[in-house]
């Protein structure tokens, strides 16, 4: 094994992927030798070739590179390269056009474009740019300073195999309108576009500009304010049927969508999700037509409403899961469906008939497309089994009386038991109003409070309803991570406060 400098030559050569983040790298050393590169590296520039015939993947992210042509510079050595990472860096491009350089009045004028644009790179060396990428299929600029849409599409034409683009956290905005054929094109070759916490507010334009992709695989478009979703085209035919479930012409190929923290207001975006029959990995949190929803409840929401989807929110959806979900969605919403004019349909004997077929109004169909397929595959809600949406917090609170029973009479009147005990309050029972979701915790340290129960006093819960009483049994509220409504007490049921002895 060779040591020194030729061990380290020969090291490199099997070199795949190098990382300088925050390393402060600045130039390429391309070229002919110069007196003023001399210091930095004796031998010829434009060497990296020699040195790394293997390397695919270059992250510099971080660096002190601050020109697009130091980059190209690296690029046209290694025309190989198929990654390249540049995110968190201020790089500048040319101008297009040459500008003179004025006098001392425009210096501030001058100095200003500057700080955006390389004014020292010719707009000639643009044939540099365009031969420098010729492999490279991924490109990551995240959080790059002065990045917008002008400067991006004139990367992306640089880059013929690019296929996987991601410019998150850069305020793009909305794509510009009126795309050259060739920048259209560069677009559909795309497989995986992260446009993560861009500004970007407006869908139909860039949907009809990806739409049409028959290979994007993975769309990233969380942290944005969008707040309305396209409709997906359909074929004539599908037009025609009306059918809900009728594959799109657009994003055939999708797999992967998120759209995390928007600003969408109605289940519209989830409906149209059913046209994309490729879709199985969604991310659709903290959106505002999920503010009234617990975590759970929009979990099974989301699950109930796309029957495609297999894995929501990066948690996979087991068939136990997914069944639960969708029985649970027939009760929330058989309820409305039936106040809306739904019912079951009287069908005749015969192997055609569905015996699960229903009826329900257009403005129900709208909102809820996947509630006859559901009605189908687990039958028809009955009206016992239906049940309304509990939005408001007095829908769930049950009066409950506390009864204090003394550790060594349990038959002892109030006043016996305040006087010899002076701790205790002078009342024996209490009714208060509970909601379901309080933990026995939470109700332990409620009832410390009402029956002023000192903290070296220890005590049980214990309910027993009208029920209960039939069968001569009680329930110990024994875990105080379990919320109240796990047992199933009912408004006037009591709790029975046992102090130990």
């Amino acid at each position: 094994m060779c040591c020194g400098p030729q061990g380290a030559e020969t090291a490199l050569k099997y070199l795949r992927t190098a990382t300088f983040t925050l390393v402060p790298i600045y130039r390429a050393l391309h070229g002919p030798p110069s007196p003023e590169k001399a210091s930095l590296w004796p031998q010829l520039g434009g060497t990296l070739g020699h040195y790394l015939p293997n390397l695919t993947e270059l992250d510099l992210s971080g660096c002190l590179v601050s020109r697009w042509k130091e980059v190209a510079e690296i690029g046209i050595q290694l025309p190989w390269l198929k990654s390249l990472n540049l995110s968190s860096n201020h790089l500048r491009l040319p101008l297009l056009l040459a500008i003179p350089i004025g006098d001392a009045e425009t210096g501030d004028a001058e100095q200003t474009l500057r700080v955006k644009y390389d004014l020292d790179t010719h707009p000639t060396d643009e044939k540099l740019f365009s031969q420098a990428f010729p492999n490279v299929c991924c490109l990551v600029l995240v959080r790059s300073l002065f990045l917008d849409w002008p400067s991006l599409l004139r990367i992306i034409k640089w880059m013929p195999s690019l296929k996987s683009l991601a410019v998150a956290y850069n305020q793009l905005g909305n794509l510009p309108t009126n795309l050259d054929v060739d920048t259209v094109h560069a677009f559909h070759r795309l497989v995986e576009l992260d446009l993560t916490a861009t500004g970007t507010s407006e869908l139909g334009y860039l949907f009809s500009i990806l739409g049409p992709s028959t290979v994007l695989d993975t769309l990233l478009l969380g942290q944005n304010p969008i707040a309305v979703f396209p409709e997906l085209p359909v074929s004539p035919e599908a037009v025609q049927s009306d059918d809900p479930f009728a594959p799109s012409i657009w994003f055939q190929a999708l797999h992967t969508l998120n759209m995390r923290n928007t600003a969408f207001t109605n289940w519209h975006p989830i409906k149209q999700l059913l046209r994309l029959h490729r879709l199985e990995q969604l991310t659709f949190s903290d959106c505002p037509v999920l503010e009234d929803l617990t975590i759970e409840t929009a979990r099974q929401e989301l699950i109930a409403r796309l029957p495609h989807v297999s894995c929501i929110n990066r948690i996979q959806v087991c068939p136990d899961e997914r069944r639960g979900a969708e029985l649970d969605y027939l009760k929330r919403y058989g309820a409305v469906w039936r106040s809306l004019g739904g019912a079951p349909t009287d069908t005749g004997p015969g192997p055609a008939d569905d015996k699960n077929a229903i009826t329900m109004s257009s403005d129900f169909a709208q909102d809820h497309p996947v509630f006859v397929k559901l009605c189908s595959k687990w039958g028809v809600p009955d009206d016992g089994e239906s049940k309304l949406i509990t939005r408001s917090l007095k829908e769930g609170l049950m009066n409950i009386t506390f009864v204090l029973e003394d550790p060594n009479n349990k038959n002892v009147s109030p006043t016996v038991l305040s006087s010899s005990s002076p701790q205790f309050v002078n009342q024996k029972e209490l009714t208060r109003r509970i909601h379901g979701r309080m933990t026995v915790g939470h109700l332990r340290m409620m009832v410390r409070r009402l029956f002023k129960i000192p903290a070296k006093s220890s005590f049980d819960l214990v309910a027993q309803g009208e029920r209960h009483r039939k069968i001569n049994t009680e329930v110990a509220l024994d875990s105080d991570t379990r919320e109240f409504g796990f047992y199933c007490l009912e408004d006037g049921d009591k709790i029975y406060v046992r102090i130990h002895a």
